[in-house]
Order: C-alpha cells, then structure tokens, then sequence
C-alpha cells in the first residue's frame, strides 16, 4: 500500500511537471518556431514539387512534342518539294537536280530532329520512313537522274540550232533578192522568177520543218524522225529543182554553200537520231508519275500519321502543363492559407502569452515603483511571467509590510523627540 503511494505521488508530481512544462512560454515559443520552420519546410517543399511538375510538362513539350510536331510537318512539306524538284527536272529544269539533293538533305536533318519515343506504332513507322527515304534517293538517281539529262538534250538542240540557223538566214537572204527582183522586173504571175520564189520558199519552210521534227524527236516524238527524214527528201528535192532556174551566178554559189551546210544539218542530226536516246524524258516523267502515284503518296500517309501522333502528343503534353498548372494554384492557395492560419495563431499567441503580459509586468513594476499597494494580481498562470507576477505579487505583500514598519519607525521616532522634548520641559 505504501508502494502504491509512492509510485502515485510520482506519477502526480511528473504530470504536474509535464504539465507545467507545456504551459511553459519557452516551450510555446520552440513550439512556434519549430512551426514556422516545419512550414518553411513545407512551402519549399511544395514549391519545388511545383516547380519539378512544371519543369517535367515543360521539357516534354518544348525537347519532344513540340519538335516532332514540327520536324514531321517540315518533312511533309520537303517530300512535296522533293517531288516537285523531280517533276521540274523531268521537264528540262536541270537546276532542280541540286534543289532536290538540298531538300532531301533537309529531310534528313528534319528526321534526324525526331525524339525517340516509347510509341511502337511511331518507332515503327520511323523504321518504314527510313527504309522509303532510302528507296527514294535510289529510284530518283536510277530512274531519273541518270535516265534523262536535260543538258544532253539542251547541247543537242544548241548544236542542231547553230547548224540550221545559218543556212535558214542564208536562205531567206536568197529569198529577199529573189523578191526584190521579181518586184523590179514586174514579173507576171506563173513566170520563171514566181516559181523560183516558190522553191526559195518551201526551202526556208522545209529548213523550220526539219529544225521543228528534231526538237520533236528529242521530246519524246517516235514519229518525228521519219517526218524529218521526208522533210529533207523535200528540202533536196526542191533545191535541186532551183538550181537549173536559177541564172544569178553569185546565188549559185550561195544555193551551193547552203547545199553543203544543209548536208552538213542533215548528218548531224542523223548521227543524233543514232545517239541520242529520245525516250529518256517520257521515261523519266513516268518514273515520276509512278512514284507520285504508288511510293509518295505511302510515304506521305506513314508521315502524316506521325504528324498526327506529334499533334496528339503535342495537345497531351500542353493539358499536362495545365494540370499540373492548376494542381500548383490549388496546392499553393491551400499553403497560402495554411500559413496564413498558422502565421496568425502564432501572432495571437505571442500577443497573448508574452507581449500582454509583458505590458503588465512592466505597468505593475512602475505602479509599485510610484507607491502603490493596492495591485490586483488576478488570473496568474503558471509559466516564467506567471511567476514574475507571484514574485510581484510577493514583493507588494513585502513592501505593504516594509511601508508599516517605517510608519511604526517614523511614528516611534516622534513619540522619542516628544518624550525629549517633556523630559526637557520637566527639568526645566
């Protein structure tokens, strides 16, 4: 029974300990500033978890949504400008050949920009972009660039046209005078010099003729050869028929130099016609024609896909930077006014257990100070002020009882100098 006694007084003696500890003001203000720095803690924390969230929408949209995006509607755009440099270059543009290499080295550096992916369906259709890229540069080279070369069909035409323009001017030269000097003799209609004009001229019509079957012929024309060949039967047929009715010696020699460069146009041309491979362009245009119909329009669908995967991917990630934008205003708003609660109770209670107090420690130490003995000391706490104020309390009680003994002192002093002064009286 004793035992128990003891273990109970202890136990009453530390509660009473434990709970003057928690009303202890010391306590109270580690309490606050372990809360203060607990919601430091939490407000950085929370920050940076924003931040983190923020920064992690952020990369994926900027380093991979957005630059697929981008990067698949650029390679659209150059497989366009590839088919187009193909089709202009099969129509004689022979600059558009470099203009195809620096659009396909755009694609390229366009597909090299793709981010990599956990998509199958999209690292698969990369794999099929890269093997029709492949394909592409292969079929354009063999089948077009090294089929047709507008230049060889450029010098050709150059060639066959330094050779024929002479002798067509030389002709019309010859058909000029013939002109002016049937005008001059006022030649009738059916004379010699009529009918020598005629030849003159099926000569000059049969010389455009020739040059017209040629350029024919290198566009592609099967027909055009045999046309040019019963062009210069005619040509041969209609100068031979001159040459007995022309009188003019000077225009006899010139008939016989454009004799010689007319032999001269007809053998190189032939040699042309045995050389040059005509049917190279329409080759090259129906290349063109079955990979815009068949190669490119694949292509263009796997890379229209992967624009459209990039857009979803793109529209994904922004909705993922606004939620996680709006989770960071909710989070932080509830924060806010966490710490604002906290800040406030915190605030509260300083004012309260220390500043109020304090105010009425020091007006009760300047009231005593001025003489007063009259100090309620109501509502004590037990803390370190509480404590301060039953030592005031203490000291008031003391100073009461100090201010009675110097009454009673000054009060004796009197009563002394009063029996003095009868002693004196008496004696005298």
């Amino acid at each position: 029974m004793r035992a128990l006694s003891v273990a109970t007084f202890y136990r009453t003696k530390s509660c009473k300990k434990c709970a003057k500890n928690m009303n202890s003001i010391a306590q109270k203000m580690n309490i606050a500033l372990i809360s203060l720095t607990v919601l430091l803690f939490t407000i950085s924390s929370v920050t940076i978890w924003v931040a983190i969230q923020t920064r992690t929408s952020t990369d994926n949209l900027l380093n991979k949504a957005l630059p697929n995006a981008i990067s698949t509607i650029q390679m659209v755009d150059e497989l366009g400008e590839m088919m187009i440099n193909l089709m202009e270059y099969s129509n004689g543009e022979i600059e558009d050949r470099a203009a195809f290499k620096q659009n396909y080295e755009a694609f390229s550096e366009y597909k090299s920009q793709l981010v990599a992916t956990n998509d199958a369906a999209i690292t698969e259709d990369l794999a099929k972009v890269e093997v029709l890229q492949q394909n592409l540069i292969i079929f354009a080279n063999s089948r077009i660039f090294d089929t047709f070369d507008p230049l060889a069909e450029q010098q050709a035409k150059q060639k066959i046209q330094a050779i024929s323009q002479p002798l067509e001017e030389l002709l019309l030269i010859l058909l000029e005078e013939m002109l002016k000097e049937s005008r001059a003799h006022d030649a009738p209609r059916g004379d010699t010099y009529q009918v020598t004009i005629e030849y003159y001229t099926e000569l000059v019509d049969e010389v455009k003729d020739m040059l017209a079957d040629f350029n024919r012929f290198l566009s592609g024309d099967t027909d055009a050869k045999n046309q040019f060949l019963t062009d210069a039967d005619e040509f041969d047929i209609y100068i031979k028929r001159l040459i007995p009715l022309e009188k003019n010696a000077v225009r006899l020699a010139q008939l016989d130099s454009a004799k010689h460069q007319f032999d001269h146009f007809f053998r190189t041309a032939t040699a042309l016609f045995q050389t040059f491979d005509n049917d190279a362009q329409p080759r090259a245009f129906k290349a063109v024609d079955y990979y815009g119909n068949s190669e490119y329009p694949r292509m263009k669908a796997i890379l229209n896909k992967m624009a459209d995967h990039s857009d979803s991917l793109l529209l994904e990630e922004s909705r993922h930077l606004n939620h996680a934008a709006k989770i960071a205003v909710y989070v932080l708003s509830i924060v806010i006014l966490i710490s604002a609660i906290i800040l406030a109770t915190i605030i509260v209670f300083f004012r309260r257990s220390l500043f109020i107090p304090l105010k009425k420690v020091d007006k009760t130490i300047n009231a005593l100070r001025m003489g007063q003995r009259d100090i309620k000391f109501d509502d004590i706490e037990d803390n370190e002020l509480g404590r301060i104020m039953k030592s005031l309390k203490t000291f008031q009680h003391e100073l009461s009882e100090l201010d009675i003994l110097r009454k009673e002192n000054a009060r004796q002093k009197d009563a002394l100098k009063q029996d003095k002064v009868d002693l004196t009286h008496a004696l005298v």
